[in-house]
């Protein structure tokens, strides 16, 4: 009996040391692998909501461009004006709202740049569309930031200034009678990459 028993080996100190190591070693490699699996899915994840916005933005931007209409409001000091203003950092029209928002009827629709901490966001700004004044202050004003942490926004318009001349890209739409062909949206956003937006007007 005795014989038996100190034939029987078992673990030597070393040996648990030894495995406790490497037990050690593959949790945390697996621990690693499973840790980085997750940053890249929430990366993934983030890029994949990012880019949606920047989609839900454009497609926004495009069916408004596209249903804008050509429609006149009185100015006090110029008279009847096209209800469409044109410049590099902003752009102001009437287009339709939309409607299962509650928002119906002709609306002005102002995008412009404003400050938002460090950086910069586009703004939507729109009230009820009125041919006797633009009614910038009236209390029925609402607005929303479309996309936020953006480095520069630039409107561009595609036209002729005067009737005999060729169409060209201007930086601003002076012409108070007509409204552009086609209106250009480039803006550098450090969480994605724009593609440049071009949307033709249809006269109405």
């Amino acid at each position: 009996m005795v014989e038996r028993l100190s034939s029987q080996r078992g673990f030597t100190l070393l040996e648990m040391l030894v495995a406790m190591t490497l037990m050690a070693v593959i949790l945390v490699l697996l621990y690693s692998g499973m840790r980085l699996g997750a940053r890249s899915w929430e990366a993934s994840t983030a890029r994949a909501e990012t880019v949606n916005d920047l989609r839900l933005v454009q497609d926004f931007i495009r069916r408004q461009l596209r249903q804008s209409a050509t429609v006149y409001y009185n100015d006090p000091d110029e008279g009847r004006l096209v209800a469409f203003v044109g410049e590099d950092n902003e752009l102001r029209m009437v287009t339709p709202m939309l409607a299962y928002l509650g928002f119906g009827g002709l609306y002005w629709v102002h995008y412009d740049v404003v400050a938002d901490g460090d950086a910069q966001a586009l703004r939507l700004r729109w009230w009820p569309y009125q041919p006797d004044g633009e009614r910038e202050a009236d209390p029925d004003v609402e607005e929303s930031l479309l996309l936020r942490g953006i480095d520069d926004v630039r409107f561009s318009y595609f036209g002729a200034e005067e009737l005999h001349e060729d169409p060209q890209w201007q930086d601003r739409w002076e012409d108070s009678r007509l409204r552009p062909e086609l209106v250009r949206l480039s803006l550098d956003w450090a969480q994605a990459d724009w593609p440049e937006l071009v949307v033709g007007l249809v006269s109405n």
